[in-house]
């Protein structure tokens, strides 16, 4: 009559939220989002509040932190909650004292500047934690677990004329302490990108150059947190850089990196899988930009990279590491964004800053071709209790439904169960990680919340 089964993690790709063609359309609602004609100069994307969607965190006129909670459509309003304390430029988002929440680490402008550690207290409400003394300007930098000890420490940038780079360990507890410093062959480094880029086990760094006359640089860790240096990389257009990330473009299982030229261009340089890079190509319109990130817009698994300055551009990559400009919009000039799924609809949407001219703006994704707005929504089965924690109900199953699939918010397929009865049928969900869930049954698909 009915069926319990666990959850087994089996990855496939299900084409159900796979989609060809870019379209992103600004969610006027949110156009309201105050700046008070000053610049967004950090821009991140995280679930504050604990309720499942992404909500955001913005550097405001480099003097406050503020928090903007998503209604879970993608709706943001005027600051739900502000804080002052520094002067500050960028920041990260993450749990750095691992109790299941997001922190803020806000990143020193000045030179003279801290970098100040705020903790969530689950809520989305923050209290200042550690002034973290840095003594220079910061930019783009990263936390990774860099010694190997499990938690979240800090590869802090120096821009500005400035050489020296810096490492700080975190103790597990989100308490900061300065570990090394790190001096380049060249100065003024704007960002860097931290991944496994050598393939034996630990965090190595790229670092993006801000300045014409100075270097891209890789440098590889010995898993305690010391750097060596190994390779510098500089393109032969004399462009200075800033927004760095990484990603697999070319589907061969090690990471690759993307590097702005500010005014040429994206740059990608194609790993061998032990670290050494090719210079694969230059993409995108020749416009100033500030920021990038890599991510699959439109879940096809192919890494694609949207970047912001004087506009915002996506460009597809077509699984061989050929890129095109598929979405841009050239209304708005940007210091900062994110991306993410702001509408829970399983497709990644953009969060942009203002440059001070407007106010930020969100861009929603509007897949269309096959997307989960193609499927029937009418007479619904449904499931109980939604938000769940371990067993979940399903009723009302579409007729002749033959399989029951799970998929996370990319499109990945970690459960099918190809049994079900005329009545109902339940679901054990206690080893899925909290988060957004689809729950496909026929040609019908629910939303399922993990807790």
């Amino acid at each position: 009559m009915r069926n319990l089964f666990l959850i087994s993690l089996a990855l496939s790709t299900f084409s159900l939220f796979a989609q060809t063609n870019c379209v992103f359309v600004e969610n006027q609602t949110s156009s309201n989002i105050a700046s008070d004609g000053e610049s967004t100069y950090g821009t991140k994307l995280g679930d504050l509040d604990g309720d499942g969607d992404l909500d955001a965190v913005t550097i405001h006129s480099h003097d406050f932190i503020q928090v903007k909670i998503n209604d879970g459509t993608g709706v943001f309003g005027e600051a739900d909650y502000v804080y002052s304390g520094g002067e500050y430029f960028r920041l990260e988002l993450a749990d750095v004292d691992d109790d299941n929440d997001l922190d803020i680490v806000a990143l020193s402008f000045g030179a003279d500047g801290n970098t100040d550690i705020w903790k969530n207290d689950g809520t989305g409400q923050f209290s200042l934690f550690q002034n973290v003394s840095s003594g220079i300007y910061a930019n783009h930098s990263k936390l990774a677990d860099l010694d190997g000890d499990g938690d979240l420490d800090l590869f802090q940038t120096a821009r500005i004329d400035q050489f020296d780079q810096l490492i700080f360990k975190n103790d597990g507890n989100g308490t900061f302490t300065l570990f090394s410093t790190i001096t380049p062959n060249t100065y003024s480094k704007a960002g860097v990108a931290l991944a496994d880029f050598d393939g034996d086990g630990d965090i190595d760094a790229v670092m993006s150059s801000a300045s014409s006359t100075s270097d891209n640089e890789y440098w590889t860790n010995d898993g305690n947190g010391n750097f060596t240096y190994v390779a510098s990389y500089h393109d032969t257009l004399g462009s200075g850089y800033y927004g760095i990330d990484h990603g697999d473009f070319d589907n061969d299982g090690d990471e690759d990196f993307v590097v702005l030229a500010q005014y040429t261009g994206l740059q990608i340089y194609l790993n061998d899988g032990a670290g050494n890079f090719t210079y694969s190509g230059m993409f995108g319109g020749a416009f100033y930009r500030n920021d990038v990130q890599v991510c699959d817009y439109n879940n096809d698994g192919n890494d694609d990279i949207i970047s912001v300055g004087s506009m915002v551009e996506l460009l597809a990559n077509d699984g061989n590491t050929q890129f095109d400009s598929c979405w841009a919009d050239d209304n708005s000039f940007s210091y900062s964004f994110n991306s993410g799924d702001l509408d829970s609809d399983g497709f990644t949407d953009i969060y942009a800053g203002t440059s001070g001219t407007g106010s930020d703006r969100v861009f929603i994704q509007k897949p269309n071709s096959t997307n989960i707005s193609d499927i029937s929504t009418s007479n619904n089965f449904t499931i109980f209790p939604n938000p769940a924690t371990s067993i979940i109900k399903l009723e009302n199953l579409p007729e002749n439904t033959k399989n029951i699939q799970i998929l996370d918010v990319t499109g990945k397929m970690i459960v099918c169960h190809s049994e079900r009865s005329e009545e109902s049928v339940k679901l054990n969900v206690t080893e899925l990680q909290n988060g957004i869930y689809f729950i496909k049954a026929g040609n019908q698909v629910q939303k399922l919340i993990k807790e």
